[in-house]
Parts: structure tokens; sequence; C-alpha cells
């Protein structure tokens, strides 16, 4: 990416337009120092921050926001927290997902009924996934008759 082939070699930049300041700053800090300055540390700037760690295969940064995430994993926070665990496969934070969801079960049990957990996340804490995601129960596609 940094070669003299590609724009941002040639600019000697890299331009991160789709993630928020904050969360660069903290990803770059974790890169740079092995901690971070940040307290509290918000949801949405660590997920965002874990998004581009997970891009640019930063695994030490994925680890260290993975084990950041896990104290601020609450009812409230469930739903972003399990998604991006689940699409990214993280195996520290979806097992913590897990046990959250299993004793926590009322609030888990309340996000279903609002539908405020993804099909990720329902797949996640082994929870079907309902009809009207068009997504069937079992996580395997339908096969269409012609």
């Amino acid at each position: 990416m940094l070669g003299p082939a590609f724009r941002e070699g040639q600019q000697r930049k890299i331009e991160v337009s789709d993630t928020p300041e904050a969360a660069v700053r903290l990803f770059l800090e974790l890169l740079y120092t092995g901690g971070s300055t940040a307290d509290p540390l918000a949801v949405p700037v660590a997920l965002s921050a874990i998004e581009l760690a997970h891009r640019w295969q930063a695994e030490g940064a994925v680890g260290m926001l993975e084990r950041a995430l896990l104290p601020l994993l609450s009812a409230e926070t469930f739903a972003s927290i399990a998604n991006e665990a689940a699409l990214k496969e993280l195996r520290l934070l979806s097992s913590s997902c897990i046990t959250f969801a299993r004793n926590e079960e009322p609030a888990i049990d309340e996000l279903v009924r609002n539908g405020e957990l993804s099909a990720a996340a329902l797949r996640l804490i082994g929870r079907s996934v309902a009809a009207d995601r068009r997504e069937p129960a079992g996580g395997k596609k339908r096969r269409r008759s012609f």
C-alpha cells in the first residue's frame, strides 16, 4: 500500500475517510504504544477501531480492543458488540457475548422482542433468525424449485 505503485505511497498518506477520527486515533495509539489514554472508552469508538484493526490485520490491536470491550458489555451495548464479534469471528468477545446472553436472558429476550439484534448476533447466541429477515431459522439458505 505504501509502495510507489500505489497512490498512498506516492502521496505518503493513507486516507481513512470512512472511520471517525477518534477511532483512528485509538487504533494508532494502540499500535504505537500498546495502550490507550481513552477514559472512559466509548463503545462506538472501540468498535470502529476494531474494524480498522481487523481490516488491516493488526491482530495485536484486535486483541487489545476485544479485551477493552469485555467490561463494556451490557444490555445497552450488547447488540452492537455481539454483531461485531459474530461478523469478525472474534473468539474472546464472542465467548463473552454468549455467556452474557445466558446470564442476562431477560434483557436479551427484550432485545430480541424489539428486533434490536442482527441475524449474526442471533446466530451467535443460538437464537433463531426471524422469518421476516428472509433467512431461515437453521441458518441455511432455502433452495427454490422451478
